[in-house]
């Protein structure tokens, strides 16, 4: 290697390393973006949607997937619940939408005036009454598919859409719990 294509080396290397600030920031300001506007990693740290998910699951949530579409019946979401200020997210599935008439009596989910199993299953033992309620409108209704330990809509009432932080997608760890949630 010639003194002249070292000097060039050199030269290039001091000229990334005064790029790589700008890089740096610019890497940081898409993944802000990605993660307030795009989708989110998402550590389960509950129970109440077993045998769905389970803590320490990690799920991928899409946040735009309802810029086009509207939530419903049987989506699994991200919500900040109403009313409840601690900090934290929960995880839920859509059982009700905005006009529904829903009941839950000695722990059946009515909607509509009929009797709503869902293509998910529950974990039984709940035997909680609640409702009637009219979901208001840009409102869902919500619960875990664990209800005898979620607390849910039949606790905090229905879930303005606001409220919704995402659509769960895909979990992706630990590799045996492995699914695909749409």
């Amino acid at each position: 290697m010639s003194d002249e294509d070292r000097t060039k080396d050199k030269e290039s290397f001091i000229d990334f390393l005064k790029e790589l600030p700008a890089l740096v920031v610019i890497a940081f300001i898409i993944a802000i973006i990605l993660r307030t506007f795009v989708f989110q990693i998402t550590l389960i740290n509950q129970e109440s949607m077993e045998p769905t998910l389970y803590p320490n699951d990690r799920t991928i949530v899409t946040k735009f997937v309802y810029w086009y579409s509207s939530p419903k019946p049987g989506d699994i979401i991200i919500i900040v619940p109403p009313g409840i200020n601690d900090g934290r997210d929960f995880v839920k599935r859509i059982v009700a939408a905005e006009g529904d008439l829903v009941q839950v009596k000695d722990g059946k989910l009515f909607v509509n005036g009929k009797l709503s199993e869902g293509d998910y299953k529950t974990v039984p033992g709940d035997y909680s009454n609640s409702g009637p309620i009219k979901v208001p409108k840009g409102n869902v209704f919500v619960l875990g598919d664990n209800r005898p330990v979620s607390q849910d809509s039949r606790w905090f009432g229905p879930v303005p859409k606001k409220n919704i932080i995402g659509k769960v997608m895909v979990v992706f760890w630990p590799f045996n719990h492995l699914k695909l949630l749409i």
